[in-house]
This record gives C-alpha cells, structure tokens and sequence, in this order.
C-alpha cells in the first residue's frame, strides 16, 4: 500500500522559468500539474500535464501583475505534494 506522497523539488531557474523533478515508486507518465494565478485570483492548471523532470517558461506575462506559480505531483495512488508558491514578476515596461 502506498502511503508516501511524491517528493517534489523544484527550482525558479529564470526569473519566468520553473524546473523540477519529482520522485516516487508509483508516478504515472506525466504526474505533475502546473497552476497559476493572478493576484486575488483562483488557481487555474495549465491546460497540460508534465512528466516528472520537466520545466516550463512564461512568455505572456503582464506588465505590472506578477504571477504565482505552484507545481503539484500526484501519485498513482492520488497522494500528492504541493511546492511553495513561486512569484514571477510582471515584465516591468507599464504597458
């Protein structure tokens, strides 16, 4: 019986670049799930699933809105674990 959640690292590689790698007995082919979020916004997925080592770069950010990033890995057995949230700046430029 599975009982142990994923271990999760992941990295902010970039300042709009996240990398990580998940880890346990029991991942399926693509068990992480990426979710963003605009201040005082839900959390949304990204419309696709990741494979375990994987990474992904943010080229439609706003202008002054930085976006919060989490990365979820997920088990076959549905436990899962949750990074921190990452904060990608705005681009900065006002317009």
């Amino acid at each position: 019986v599975d009982t142990r959640p994923p271990v999760l690292t992941v990295r902010q590689a970039e300042a709009a670049r996240l990398e990580w790698e998940a880890t346990d007995d029991h991942l399926g082919p693509t068990p992480v799930t990426v979710e963003t979020r605009w201040p005082n916004g839900k959390w949304q997925p990204i419309s696709r699933k990741y494979n375990a080592r994987d990474g992904h770069t943010w080229t439609r950010l706003r202008a002054d809105d930085p976006l919060e990033v989490r990365v979820i890995a997920r088990d076959k057995a549905g436990l899962e674990s949750v990074s921190r949230v990452f904060t990608l700046p705005g681009r900065g430029d006002g317009s």
